[in-house]
């Protein structure tokens, strides 16, 4: 992952990269929980860990906890989980890396298993892995379980991913964002609003060019642009601006950081 994601820098700083997000990994395992914290009180969900014998959705009140894997004793990962009133959010998993591998990938066994806790032992309808980003590498896994719905951002309707990954990838340039449900009667796309129109009947182009950005406290406008920097950034403008609208586009200041 490390080589994909940061492919652009040089074969020195990719190997001190690589190394100190190992040894981040195996110090953030080893102590998950600062020592700062650990003078103090102990939140409720440390002191009093959850046995998987004795835990149904009503006995564990709703809040965040953390799941731990051991092998023979070795604390390996630590899985983030916030407990729903009808589900389970996998919020985030730390692991070391030296114990994951092809074979084994620990972060989908850890899921797995978070799936099997909150079917067989919590015994709660849904488990949600978060957001889905088709564009983040890091991210796409989550399209991987099935069965899975995605939220449509419009009309907040659960839509199978079957269904709701074509839509994603056929209506946004930079699979972020799209309409997912169709409803009946009729097509239906995040530019259609009527809040979203163009009252003064200005053409996208011409919106494009009077949107304020903003990149490490400087502020330009895309034509500041080399020919590379606007081609990579007017679709993602566009997305933008179908879903904000050109009055609210221009009025605001768009932070690339």
């Amino acid at each position: 992952m490390l080589q994909r994601e940061y492919s652009h820098l040089s074969p020195q700083r990719q190997l001190r990269l690589s190394h100190f997000v190992t040894r981040f990994c195996e110090y953030y395992v080893a102590t998950p929980f600062s020592t700062a914290r650990q003078t103090k009180k102990a939140p409720a969900f440390l002191s009093t860990p959850v046995e998987a014998a004795a835990a149904t959705a009503q006995t564990i009140p709703c809040g965040t906890y953390h799941q731990l894997y051991r092998i023979n004793g070795k604390l390996i990962a630590v899985g983030v989980l916030d407990f729903l009133p009808r589900g389970l959010s996998s919020v985030y998993l730390i692991y070391l890396p030296s114990f994951s591998h092809q074979v084994m990938a620990l972060g989908r066994y850890c899921a797995l298993r978070e799936i099997d806790y909150c079917r067989n032992v919590l015994r709660l309808p849904y488990y949600y892995l978060g957001y889905y980003l088709h564009s983040n590498q890091k991210m796409r896994y989550k399209g991987e379980y099935a069965p899975s719905d995605l939220l449509c951002p419009r009309h907040h309707v659960w839509v199978p991913a079957r269904t709701a990954l074509p839509r994603l990838l056929s209506q946004s340039p930079t699979h972020h964002c799209a309409v997912l449900f169709q409803p009946e009667g009729g097509a239906d796309s995040m530019s259609s609003d009527s809040d979203n129109a163009n009252p003064k009947g200005e053409d996208t182009g011409s919106v494009l060019e009077n949107m304020h950005l903003q990149l490490s406290g400087r502020q330009f406008g895309i034509r500041d642009l080399a020919p590379d920097g606007q081609t990579y950034l007017t679709p993602i403008l566009q997305t933008f601006l179908q879903h904000a609208g050109p009055v609210a586009s221009v009025d605001c200041i768009i932070d690339l950081g």
